[in-house]
């Protein structure tokens, strides 16, 4: 599947979700971040947010391939053409694989919809 480059407003909401987590995790030890299309694969599928929080001591050190493990927290930014379909079908993968937290950032409107097993998606415009 072919997934266009974000264009600048999604850029820059995804520096400012990722500086706010690294500066979170600087006081949480306990936890890594992970940006720049953090690549996941739960099961047999691969995913990469555009940004995670994973427990460090689920992780352990770095490998230089692909996280195993779900992260605690996953962050997806809506793009200029991203629909809630698809948001939705993003955060329910997450949930289902084992994702303690699903943050769906809508920078057109400045929300961000947070997200937990069971629980439904629900954007309003």
């Amino acid at each position: 599947m072919y997934t266009p480059p974000c264009a600048d407003i999604q850029q820059e909401v995804a520096v400012d979700v990722v500086h706010i987590l690294r500066a979170w995790s600087e006081h949480h030890a306990e936890f890594v971040v992970g940006a720049n299309e953090a690549g996941m694969k739960l099961g047999s599928d691969i995913r990469a947010a555009d940004a995670a929080v994973w427990r460090r001591a689920a992780v352990g050190p770095a490998t230089g391939r692909l996280r195993h493990t779900p992260p605690v927290l996953a962050v997806e930014i809506a793009g200029r053409d991203d629909y809630e379909p698809a948001l939705t079908e993003k955060a329910g993968w997450y949930l289902g694989h084992g994702v303690d937290v699903v943050w769906i950032v809508l920078p057109e409107t400045g929300e961000v919809v947070v997200l937990q097993p069971g629980e439904h998606a629900c954007f309003e415009r």
